[in-house]
């Protein structure tokens, strides 16, 4: 175990380098700060920047619409991935409907969403719902419908009621699935929500930091907030990941 953990700690570490090797190379061949910063130059911002109340700010309501619309997201999507993935008939009336608006950018539906909630922290948030729920929905309706013959049959033979076999082998098989949908969910809803807060007139928020500053060529402040965002994702995905192991600890068959 403890050998499979370095090995994979060896493999992160040259990833990271690879990483910084061909960032560092693009900025040599450009050579212009005010397109491409060098590494170097991204993190001597990092000082300054963690000087700033502002960017604490940004931090944080990043993080709050974010959770926000990923809780709303992940509700949704296993409310409805549940009852989707249990009745045959709704499953097969509704897979056209999670097909087509799973094939939808979430970023082509902000006129919709502005038209109806504004340009406020409500439509953000809503709209990091939206992308996180169709991740967790089909994933939830996978897990339940991944369901073994012999659990089938479990439950038949004992005539369990919906909410008890739900509650002792249905949910317990589909939750390994809902994690990995809450871990894309989170990818997807950040991802959003940083363009959300760049184009829809945030006053705050690291997309909107980012925004800013790529408009007046302070590309080493973009770039810092863009590795931010990337620290963020990885903290946050390594979180679910630790409560994933704690709570989830059985496989399904």
């Amino acid at each position: 175990m403890k050998n499979i953990k370095l090995k994979q700690a060896i493999y992160g570490f040259i990833g990271v380098l690879v990483i910084i090797f061909l960032w560092s190379l693009i900025s040599f061949f450009i050579n212009d700060i005010s397109f491409v910063p060098s590494p170097t130059e991204t993190v001597r911002r990092f000082p300054r920047l963690l000087l700033e109340p502002s960017f604490y700010l940004d931090i944080w309501m990043t993080l709050e619409r974010t959770l926000l619309g990923l809780f709303i997201g992940l509700s949704l999507g296993v409310f409805i991935g549940v009852i989707v993935g249990t009745y045959r008939r709704i499953y097969q009336g509704a897979q056209f409907s999670i097909d087509f608006f799973r094939s939808i950018p979430s970023s082509a539906l902000f006129p919709i969403f502005i038209i109806f909630f504004g340009l406020g922290d409500l439509t953000k948030i809503l709209i990091t719902a939206w992308a996180s729920s169709l991740v967790v929905l089909f994933n939830t309706v996978y897990g339940i419908r991944s369901l073994s013959q012999e659990k089938i049959n479990l439950i038949k033979t004992y005539k369990l009621p919906f909410w008890r076999a739900l509650r002792s082998i249905t949910l317990p098989n589909a939750l390994p699935y809902i994690a990995i949908g809450l871990r894309q969910g989170l990818s997807f809803g950040l991802i959003v929500e940083i363009v959300a807060e760049m184009f829809l007139g945030s006053n705050s928020g690291l997309g909107h930091r980012i925004y800013d500053s790529s408009s007046i060529l302070q590309m080493d402040e973009a770039f810092a907030s863009i590795v931010t965002i990337g620290l963020i994702g990885y903290f946050l995905n390594k979180l679910i990941i630790v409560a994933q192991k704690k709570i989830i600890h059985w496989k399904t068959i």
